[in-house]
């Protein structure tokens, strides 16, 4: 029989994965001239807003993707049920 309740964990373990792929796609982008100690470049901020872009659909994707696993789940759960409640008729 299906779960009624739904089991979150592997809903955190995306937004976790999510959080460190941010960090990992934003950290690195942090560089020092040999210069001096902050680049100057008009074009520095485009990195930034290009990682914060894709985490962002990667978020999106990952919540729509979840979203349809689990109406699928739902439409299955509910077939079960009217199959149980035609046999019990």
């Amino acid at each position: 029989m299906f779960q009624l309740i739904y089991n979150k964990i592997p809903l955190r373990f995306t937004m976790i994965f999510l959080i460190l792929l941010g960090l990992y796609l934003l950290l690195p982008i942090q560089s020092v001239s040999a210069d001096s100690h902050a680049s100057n470049d008009s074009g520095s901020g485009l990195s930034y807003l290009f990682a914060v872009f894709m985490v962002i659909w990667i978020f999106f994707f990952g919540y729509t993707f979840f979203l349809t696993r689990r109406i699928k789940e739902m439409k299955n759960e509910v077939d079960f049920l009217k199959e149980e409640l035609a046999k019990k008729e």
